[in-house]
C-alpha cells in the first residue's frame, strides 16, 4: 500500500494571512516573536491545533533560550498561543495551541498598551539584580529576595493574562 503524501509547503513562505499580519496585536510583536510564531505555525495541521511543540534544541542555533522564553510569553500575552500543558521535569516540553484571542485584543488598543506595559515591567524585574530587591529576612524563606522576585513575576503574569 502506498504511503499517504503530506501536502506540506516546503521552503520559505509567509505562513500568516493578511488578517493576522495587519492586526494591531501582530504589529506589536518583535521580529523574534514573529520567528517563533512562524515555527509554531509551521507545525500546525488542522488536526493538531492543540498539540504544538517547539523545543529549545530546535531553535538554539537561531536565537537564545532567554529570547525564546520571552517570545513565548509575549505570544501568549498577545493572544496568538495558549498553553495546553506546561512543561514538566524530565525534559518534557510545554505544549501550546493556536489561539484566536488576538482578534478581540486587536479591537482594544488600550488593552494592548496595558499588556505592553506589564511585559516591560516583567522584563525589568526579571533582569534586576537580586540584591536590589531588598534584604534577606532570617527564619523566613518566603521573604528572601529571590522568592519575592518569583512571587512578583507570577503576579504580573497573572495580570497580563487577565487583561
Amino acid at each position: 500500500m502506498a504511503k499517504k503524501k503530506s501536502y506540506r509547503i516546503k521552503g520559505p513562505f509567509w505562513p500568516f494571512t493578511n488578517k493576522i499580519a495587519e492586526s494591531e496585536a501582530f504589529k506589536r510583536l518583535d521580529p523574534f516573536d514573529v520567528f517563533v510564531l512562524a515555527k509554531y505555525w509551521g507545525k500546525y495541521y488542522p488536526d493538531n491545533r492543540d498539540n504544538l511543540c517547539v523545543t529549545n534544541s530546535e531553535i538554539k542555533y537561531k536565537i537564545s533560550t532567554a529570547t525564546f522564553s520571552k517570545s513565548k510569553l509575549r505570544l501568549r500575552a498577545f493572544g496568538f498561543l495558549y498553553v495546553v500543558r506546561f512543561g514538566r521535569l524530565e525534559r518534557n516540553a510545554s505544549i501550546f495551541g493556536i489561539s484566536g484571542k488576538w482578534e478581540s485584543l486587536s479591537k482594544h488598543p488600550d488593552k494592548l498598551d496595558r499588556i505592553e506595559r506589564l511585559l516591560s515591567r516583567h522584563e525589568k524585574i526579571k533582569r534586576m539584580p537580586i540584591r536590589k530587591l531588598g534584604y534577606k529576612e532570617r527564619n523566613n524563606p518566603e521573604k528572601t529576595p529571590s522568592m519575592r522576585r518569583k512571587i512578583t513575576l507570577k503576579k504580573i503574569e497573572h495580570k497580563i493574562f487577565n487583561v
